[in-house]
């Protein structure tokens, strides 16, 4: 069976030392006013320590970076489970980072990295389970309203207190600031200026995020040691993987596309795809699309992982004709399976069409081998009704003419 496997870009945020991390996904994020953990009987597991030291004692043991952890521990962030991991070289934040975010795409989790140095963090998202949203409070109108919202959403008004909200002493807003921030959200912290002050600053600025604020484009969070302060532009807040809708559109576009007509042998248009139950791996999910000469194809596409998906099966509805069969046939002569048989290549492949699409019909081509010679091929069809991506027929002779 031949199968063709998609990777979608993997949601990836890394860190910047001076403002809010920004997204590096392929597919666009928007802001939402959720929160999400996985549902019941979901495949993914929550993120745990072990997963990372896992990586660290095996295939990462060599890596720069691991020479530089510090500590490392789990905790919940806006209601998400976090990998905390302290780092002794700024420098080994993004190599860390980018290291285990590939090393885990394999890896059925769902959870954050949060990894600090002496003087800035970086969080990145790690795959992608069924989640149910959890509802934040609505987002509020004022900057001085603003402190109520993260005691309502992640402090002593929320399910799930988290401690780093205690350290908020007071939020406002401001039009303008010196440092030349315009629609600001200004925040007042009891925070030293340490590494500790520092990374739950960056945590404050991931609460910013997930605000959804309407009236300020810009934060400004100030430590209580005068003069120190973090600013940057408010970002959506990080997301995991890619939802059921990026699939279906992936995989629209990606039937569309010229690996498909490649493999093929037709060119699609007007490609339709059911929404998959989860996404989780093994779940199926279906697909229409129109070839050239206006048949309808039916396609079966299973999810992989969180950010991976594989076309299994690619059907004209009512099984293939005798033409299919034909073309698939040249195609393969003039491919490098036969031409490695032969001990040489082959153009110009003409097939005479079998008479039926049925198992046993028999059917002939020619081609032409590099030497300019005409070769003769005897071809038998096996199936007409394959699910797989290709054609079922076999070529049981092919000789030079004398």
């Amino acid at each position: 069976m031949n199968r063709l496997l998609v990777i979608l870009g993997l949601t990836m945020l890394a860190g910047a030392c001076s403002s809010t991390q920004t997204s590096r996904s392929v597919l666009p994020e928007t802001a939402t006013s959720v929160t999400y953990t996985p549902s019941a009987g979901s495949a993914f597991d929550r993120l745990q320590a072990a997963d990372i030291l896992a990586l660290i004692d095996g295939t990462l043991s060599n890596d720069a970076w691991v020479f530089s952890v510090v500590s490392m521990s789990e905790v919940d962030l806006l209601r998400r489970p976090v990998v905390r991991i302290a780092l002794s070289d700024q420098n080994a934040v993004v190599e860390a980072m980018n290291a285990l975010q590939s090393a885990l795409m394999s890896v059925d989790v769902w959870g954050v990295l949060e990894i600090s140095g002496p003087d800035s963090t970086s969080f990145g998202t790690i795959g992608l389970a069924s989640f149910e949203p959890i509802e934040l409070p609505p987002p509020v109108a004022s900057g001085e309203e603003f402190s109520k919202w993260l005691d309502q959403a992640f402090g002593s008004g929320s399910p799930a207190p988290e401690d780093w909200v205690a350290h908020v002493t007071s939020t406002g807003f401001a039009e303008s600031l010196p440092t030349g921030y315009t629609s600001v959200l200004t925040v007042q912290t009891d925070l030293p200026w340490d590494a500790d002050g520092r990374r739950i600053a960056n945590e404050i600025a991931q609460a910013i995020a997930a605000g959804s604020l309407s009236f300020a484009v810009s934060f400004t969070i100030y430590y209580a040691d005068t003069g120190y302060e973090f600013s940057g532009a408010i970002e959506p807040p990080f997301t995991f993987g890619f939802d059921i809708d990026d699939f279906m559109k992936a995989a629209e576009e990606f039937i569309e596309g010229s690996e498909v007509a490649t493999q093929v042998g037709e060119t699609f248009t007007d490609a339709v795809c059911a929404a998959p139950a989860a996404i989780i791996p093994g779940e199926e999910f279906t697909c229409t699309a129109v070839d050239g000469k206006g048949r309808i194809w039916d396609f079966t596409v299973v999810v992989e992982s969180s950010y991976m998906f594989l076309v299994v099966g690619a059907l004209p509805q009512g099984g293939y004709g005798p033409i299919d069969f034909a073309r698939a046939a040249e195609k393969y002569i003039e491919g490098s399976d036969v031409a490695s048989q032969a001990a040489t290549t082959f153009t110009s492949a003409s097939c005479a069409p079998p008479a039926q699409a049925t198992p046993g019909e028999g059917f002939t081509c020619t081609a032409v081998d590099a030497n300019g010679a005409t070769w003769d091929f005897s071809v038998v069809v096996q199936s007409a009704k394959d699910a797989a991506l290709g054609l079922g027929f076999l070529i049981v002779s092919g000789a030079p003419r004398v």
